[in-house]
């Protein structure tokens, strides 16, 4: 993998059809959207759809978000302890997870993840909003 693409494949063994299909890969260099996701998928998975990795087209305004929990769970571990992080870190961790905002569109979200101003946001509420 170079800058999100996948720029070959190897396989100790394998049929002829897997080889001819990673020298299509090699070919093709598809883009990942997530590196975490593509560490995690199963070769054969990635051998039968190479393509399943690539981001989606974007109209303006638009991001491609992570929005499986267990991914967004991962991500917010990094940013906080015991299912809480600092609102402050929020920014960062929607960054991670795909957020391509201005400035005064991430300050609307963090009031909306703390509208109290406690400089706290838990894992639950936090995936609530970010999945709806």
């Amino acid at each position: 993998v170079e800058d999100m693409r996948v720029v070959g494949c190897f396989l100790e063994g394998g049929s002829d059809e897997e080889k001819t299909i990673c020298e299509k890969i090699a070919e093709m260099r598809p883009r990942l959207t997530r590196m975490h996701k593509f560490r995690s998928l199963e070769c054969e998975d990635f051998l039968a759809d190479p393509l399943g990795m690539e981001p989606p087209e974007l109209g303006p305004g638009e991001f491609n978000a992570e929005l499986d929990a267990k991914y967004i769970a991962i991500a917010f571990d990094k940013y906080g302890r015991d299912g809480q992080a600092k609102t402050q870190a929020m920014g960062d961790l929607m960054r991670d997870l795909g957020a391509d905002w201005d400035a005064e569109e991430e300050k609307e979200a963090l009031r909306a993840l703390d509208p109290l101003g406690s400089n706290q946001v838990s894992l639950e509420c936090f995936t609530e909003w970010w999945l709806n």
